[in-house]
């Protein structure tokens, strides 16, 4: 699912079919996003760790310039799963600080487990060539991306991984799942604005978090030169 480590012929070829672009189509994507760090002193809410991780997304993500990860330039859309009263409030406070920067109003219409509600509510904050974060719980993801109904899933899509590559070394406090970097990418088509979106493909991509004392936007997050493929 990452992009081949290879010349730049077949760099080019790769994302070309990152969108199989065409005239006639509107393309979108949809990023799903994992919460930022929790540790178990840290009750519902993020720990210094996790709103450092918000801080870089919010950063990173709203930025024009183009990346793997946003081929399509800044979010155009941020949602997260809905609060329930006494319960975590991590979705919320991991997509709050991008929503914040980008001067939106973050969506939070469903449950965590509403996935069709998820999938109702998302086609519809989708717009040509835009991109909508989305931060949910990390055991509720794969109903989100079932709820898309992409074509041929793989196994890989269908259970969060309990270890994924990261710059940063996570914290020993951690528990359950240890991946946090990874982000499920979503290609949506339609063929024209009266059309309704359709899942395509999903890879899995890194967010490239390099901790809270570094700069830079980092993994899948680096400025890409290959911004005029999507344009």
């Amino acid at each position: 699912h990452h992009p081949p480590q290879c010349a730049p012929a077949m760099l080019l070829r790769w994302a070309l079919s990152l969108f199989s672009i065409s005239s006639a189509q509107d393309v979108a994507v949809i990023n799903l996003v994992r919460h930022a760090e929790k540790c178990p002193g840290s009750g519902h809410e993020l720990t210094a760790i996790g709103k450092a991780r918000a801080a870089y997304l919010a950063r990173c993500m709203s930025r024009e310039s183009r990346s793997r990860l946003m081929p399509l330039g800044k979010a155009r859309a941020v949602m997260a799963s809905r609060v329930r009263p006494g319960q975590s409030t991590r979705p919320r406070d991991t997509a709050k600080p991008l929503a914040n920067a980008l001067g939106l109003k973050l969506q939070m219409p469903c449950d965590k487990v509403d996935a069709s509600c998820f999938a109702e509510h998302a086609k519809t904050l989708l717009f040509a060539e835009s991109t909508l974060v989305v931060f949910w719980q990390h055991e509720d993801l794969p109903l989100l991306v079932e709820a898309l109904q992409i074509p041929s899933l793989e196994q890989h899509f269908k259970r969060w991984p309990k270890i994924c590559p990261s710059i940063f070394p996570e914290p020993a406090c951690l528990r359950g799942s240890m991946c946090y970097d990874e982000v499920w990418q979503v290609d949506m088509k339609r063929a024209d604005s009266k059309s309704t979106w359709q899942a395509t493909s999903i890879r899995s991509l890194h967010q490239g978090f390099p901790g809270p004392s570094k700069l830079g936007c980092h993994g899948d997050l680096t400025t890409t030169t290959l911004q005029w493929i999507v344009a």
